[in-house]
């Protein structure tokens, strides 16, 4: 539990860097 909770938070973090970074250019 403890190294998927501390996997969560990064995965996080580069799913929504991710959609930014896509997201942008798209616009």
């Amino acid at each position: 539990m403890a190294g998927v909770l501390g996997f969560e938070p990064r995965n996080a973090e580069i799913k929504t860097q991710c959609l930014t970074a896509w997201r942008y250019p798209n616009v």
